[in-house]
């Protein structure tokens, strides 16, 4: 877990650190579907912003807290972690039957709150133009899933109700994984699928 940046501000509580991103993220979206950027979107990406957007500021948050630190707000985002999230989070939590699609939506998304100064670092803007191609073929990639993320998608594909936890705990058990290793890297939850394309994992 990498602990929050140390600010002369302590900023707001860890354990209200969730709240706080996701209402910032979703006031953000908010604002955005009014924006010129937003409109130039595709069906597909605007279908998908709602679910990235809640999945961006969720790993947003665990990337920066623990029980016993203090948090920064979503506008400190920097370059790092925009790329951290691009390359590495979402392709490890989030499948996507078109990640293009996926990729275009946030990079729009985060160019727009950069340029209109809710993200405070103009670096960020600079990184999602240059960021895409790598953005895209890592959410390609099977081999960035995570343990949870293998487990949900292959028992969706076999019928299983991904949002039956347990459900996808027996499945994955029946076919032969141990149960200990099952326990350890089955997401808690939620799952949420969107508009039956998109299956995100979120933890």
């Amino acid at each position: 877990m990498v602990r929050r940046r140390d600010r002369g501000d302590a900023g707001a509580p860890a354990e209200s650190a969730s709240e706080a991103d996701q209402a910032t993220a979703q006031d953000w979206l908010r604002a955005f579907e009014r924006s010129e950027p937003f409109s130039e979107l595709g069906p597909a990406a605007r279908r998908c912003l709602d679910g990235a957007v809640r999945v961006m500021a969720g790993h947003f948050t665990r990337r920066y807290s623990s029980a016993a630190d203090t948090g920064y707000p979503l506008s400190e985002m920097t370059r790092e972690d925009v790329l951290d999230l691009l390359t590495e989070q979402l392709p490890h939590s989030v499948s996507a039957a078109d990640p293009d699609v996926l990729v275009e939506a946030l990079l729009a998304f985060l160019i727009w709150t950069a340029r209109t100064g809710k993200i405070r670092s103009r670096e960020v803007e600079y990184a999602c133009r240059k960021i895409g191609p790598a953005a895209r073929e890592a959410m390609a990639s099977t081999r960035k899933w995570s343990p949870g993320k293998s487990m949900v998608t292959d028992a969706m594909q076999a019928g299983v109700d991904p949002a039956d936890l347990d459900g996808v705990r027996a499945h994955a058990i029946a076919r032969g994984l141990r149960p200990d290793y099952v326990d350890a890297f089955l997401p808690p939850g939620p799952v949420l699928l969107e508009d039956g394309r998109w299956l995100w994992v979120w933890w």
